[in-house]
């Protein structure tokens, strides 16, 4: 189990998210679009999603905190695959965007489940 736990499984991982949460400042305008009209302030809903993309991933890659975020960068993508791509689905133009968005979240936020759960596994043995 040692191995599943070590530091470069858990940098893999974060990498992804802090790739992302970079991009969330390059291409802002590009997350335009799955913001609700609702919010106020659109464009600060994507800064606040990628400062928290970043600091999720900074928690990934340090032991002590790995197991927890994880866990919350798991809710994260399990909340965007149901307000974000499942309502995707109805619209014919990104109907199929939306199918590979709901893979790729699920697969992520199976995975975050997976090394959390096995870091809760190696801090008992």
């Amino acid at each position: 189990m040692k191995i599943l736990t070590s530091k470069p499984i858990r940098i893999v991982y974060a990498v992804t998210f802090a790739l992302l949460g970079i991009n969330h400042f390059i291409n802002a305008d590009s997350y335009l679009r799955y913001v609700p009209t609702f919010l106020p302030d659109r464009i600060l809903w994507i800064y606040l999603i990628g400062i928290f993309l970043l600091l999720t991933s900074y928690g990934v890659t340090i032991k002590k905190y790995t197991k927890q975020a994880c866990l919350v960068l798991s809710i994260y993508l399990i909340l965007v695959v149901f307000s974000v791509h499942i309502p995707g689905l109805f619209f014919p133009k990104i109907m199929q965007a939306s199918m590979l968005s709901i893979l790729k979240d699920s697969g992520l936020a199976g995975s975050g489940l997976f090394l959390a759960s096995i870091i809760g596994i190696s801090e008992s043995e």
